[in-house]
C-alpha cells in the first residue's frame, strides 16, 4: 500500500510504502491507543473505586434530592409570583378598560351637546384596528415566555427525578 503526501511547495509529493507488517503494527498501535485511553476515563470516573457494587452513594443520592426539592421550592415561588403579577396586570387592564368606558361615554355626551353630526365621532364602534388577523374572541392573556420557561423548569426537574 502507498500513502501519498503531497507539499504544499511547487507540488512536489512523497510516497511511503507500506507492507503488510507495518500495517498489522500500526493498526495494533491504534487498537492499544484506544485501550488505554477507554481504561484511563474508567479509571477517572471512579467506578472502579466501588467495592460494593452499588454505583452512587447514598450521600451524593441525598445531596441531589437536597437540591430538586430546593429547585422545587424556589420554581413553586416563582409560579406565585407569577400568577401575582399576571393577577396584578389584568387589575390593571380592568381599570385602564372602565376608564375608557368612561372616555367614550364623554365624548358621546360632548358630541351630543356640541350638535356635531354622529359620523364625526362614533363612540358606539370599536376603535379602528390595523393588521389582517383578527383577535379571537375569549382570548386569554398570558406571558408566554415566563410560563414556557416555568415549564421547561418543570420539566428539567421532572427528569431529574
Amino acid at each position: 500500500m502507498n500513502i501519498i503526501f503531497v507539499g504544499s511547495r511547487h507540488g512536489k509529493s512523497r510516497t511511503l510504502k507500506v507492507g503488510a507488517v507495518q500495517l498489522c503494527v500500526m493498526a495494533t498501535f491504534a487498537f492499544a491507543l484506544v485501550v488505554a485511553m477507554v481504561w484511563f476515563g474508567y479509571s477517572l470516573s471512579g467506578v472502579s473505586d466501588n467495592s460494593a457494587g452499588k454505583g452512587i452513594n447514598a450521600s451524593l443520592v441525598q445531596q441531589w434530592q437536597d437540591e430538586i426539592s430546593q429547585q422545587r421550592v424556589a420554581l413553586e415561588e416563582l409560579n406565585q409570583k407569577s400568577r401575582e403579577q399576571l393577577d396584578a396586570l389584568t387589575l390593571r387592564m380592568g381599570d385602564m378598560q372602565a376608564r375608557l368606558m368612561r372616555l367614550d361615554a364623554l365624548g358621546q355626551r360632548l358630541t351630543d351637546v356640541a350638535g356635531l353630526d354622529n359620523g364625526e365621532f362614533d363612540f358606539s364602534a370599536g376603535p379602528a384596528l390595523g393588521g389582517p388577523v383578527e383577535a379571537s374572541v375569549g382570548e386569554s392573556y398570558t406571558m408566554p415566555e415566563l410560563t414556557e420557561s416555568l415549564d421547561r423548569i418543570a420539566q428539567q426537574i421532572k427528569d431529574r427525578e
